[in-house]
């Protein structure tokens, strides 16, 4: 493809967010308030929504994220919403979710995040996720939880990929890998960093060092 040889002579070390031409992707006020009373049910009426991340979006379907809090100011629950063009996003992401938990199992599955709601407005689909607390702290401070979690966290990744890994035949490498890789590489509506990737993923995956 024409594209490759383009994006041969990108050097991705150098590729900043600035780099990048992102889109503007602030939601209309009207839709806000929309989101707002459509969530209303599951997380109590007069919550306001706060805008979570940045307004920029390096897709034209990037999800928004908003923020709720509960009555004392403590966060309490993210909504994430789809974008106008991917109204489907979200719905296909929580329908993939549930379906990994399924697969996954019991033990296992209880580590996939679930919306506690979920819906549509203006015809894009939303889900209401209970608030996750990060994990803080810097410095010396931070290793007490890294080293807590990050073992914990190897076993459940081993563990699932070995409970759902699916060889890909070798008749459908073309149409499974290689083709939807080529395609997000040539795509100038994703960000010159997406694109850099998919084309380093697709000559690690053509090559056989990527497998």
């Amino acid at each position: 493809m024409s594209t490759s040889h383009e994006l041969e002579r990108i050097e991705p070390d150098r590729i900043t967010y600035d780099s990048v031409k992102p889109v503007a992707h602030a939601e209309p006020g009207q839709f806000v308030s929309d989101l707002t009373r459509a969530v209303a049910p599951f997380v109590g009426i007069g919550r306001k929504l706060e805008v979570l991340g940045d307004q920029r979006a390096l897709v034209l379907d990037a999800t928004s994220k908003f923020l709720i809090r509960d009555r004392s100011g403590n966060p309490e629950s993210v909504v994430i919403c789809s974008s106008s063009h991917s109204s489907e996003m979200v719905a296909r992401g929580v329908q993939r979710a549930r379906e990994i938990a399924d697969a996954l199992g019991h033990e296992l599955g209880r580590a996939v995040l679930l919306p506690v709601a979920q819906g549509r407005v203006d015809e894009r689909s939303f889900a209401v996720f209970r608030y996750c607390a990060p994990l803080l702290g810097s410095g010396r401070w931070w290793l007490l939880p890294r080293m807590t979690v990050r073992p914990r966290l190897v076993r459940w990744l081993l563990e699932s990929t070995r409970r759902t890994a699916v060889a890909v035949a070798d008749d459908q490498l073309e149409s499974r890998v290689f083709q939807p890789l080529e395609e997000m590489q040539a795509d100038r509506g994703h960000c010159l960093e997406l694109r850099v990737l998919a084309d380093e993923a697709l000559r690690a995956a053509r090559s056989g060092r990527w497998q």
